[in-house]
């Protein structure tokens, strides 16, 4: 797998990789660990599997929750913020399968989402993924509203569209908080 992480790919062979990748998932997950091109391409094949085959990744979840924590590649965690996206949406799987990472989990994505340093497309995905984990702790939407207020002053159009629309659906949810 890593020789053909290794060289250029495309959507085509990542779908197709992803298929054939099923009874390797926990290998794959720690190559998304790798810097680099083969990281971002485990991590988009990662992603695949998440989406097209969820029972058989969901059975991988503490695994990808262990990967996530200590994931460093901003491209791969593009990917990994999209399936954690998914996981977190309440239709997916139910939020205590993620305790007791969940804390780790919050506290990674925040960082992720304040770094001057994270590319805009994992930062709206980490809106997100706060958004769907917001009732894990009273604190999280007072947080995550302030910090997306901030952002908002001088965010890209990609920021700036994400970010309202968070803020909408908080503002909504408000009354539970």
């Amino acid at each position: 797998m890593l020789m053909e992480l290794s060289k250029p790919i495309g959507k085509k062979e990542v779908t197709s990789l992803a298929a054939n990748s099923l009874n390797s998932i926990s290998g794959l997950i720690k190559l998304c660990l790798y810097t680099g091109e083969v990281g971002f391409r485990a991590a988009w094949i990662t992603e695949i599997i998440a989406h097209t085959f969820p029972a058989q990744f969901d059975e991988h979840v503490d695994e990808f929750v262990e990967a996530y924590i200590i994931l460093k590649n901003q491209s791969a965690q593009r990917h990994f913020t999209k399936i954690l996206m998914e996981l977190t949406n309440g239709k997916r799987i139910q939020i205590h399968r993620l305790l007791p990472a969940v804390e780790t989990i919050i506290e990674t994505t925040f960082e992720w989402m304040i770094n001057p340093q994270t590319p805009v497309a994992v930062k709206v995905n980490c809106m997100d993924v706060l958004y769907n984990l917001k009732e894990t702790d009273r604190w999280i939407a007072d947080e995550l509203r302030a910090h997306i207020e901030f952002q908002l002053k001088d965010g890209s159009a990609a920021l700036q569209s994400r970010g309202k629309k968070v803020l909408k659906k908080l503002s909504r949810c408000k009354r539970k908080f």
